[in-house]
């Protein structure tokens, strides 16, 4: 579920560029662990706290992947 999060409007880092405005959330999973991930898939004003998430893996070359989190 989400915990936290936080909308950045400008790009610290040129690789971010074309993802702006993007969003980082922090994460708790029903064990307990948090994570802090992006959530993919759903515009950065619908997003709440407490909405339920689900891990999704973003190949992003043949040798990164990132953990995201999606809304169920």
């Amino acid at each position: 579920m989400v915990f936290s999060w936080v909308v950045f409007h400008k790009a610290y880092f040129a690789s971010f560029v074309q993802d702006v405005p993007y969003n980082v959330a922090m994460v708790r999973l029903e064990d307990g662990p948090m994570f802090i991930a992006n959530i993919v898939g759903i515009d950065n004003t619908a997003i709440r706290r407490g909405m339920p998430v689900e891990m999704v893996f973003d190949d992003v070359t043949d040798d990164l992947t990132i953990l995201r989190f999606k809304a169920v």
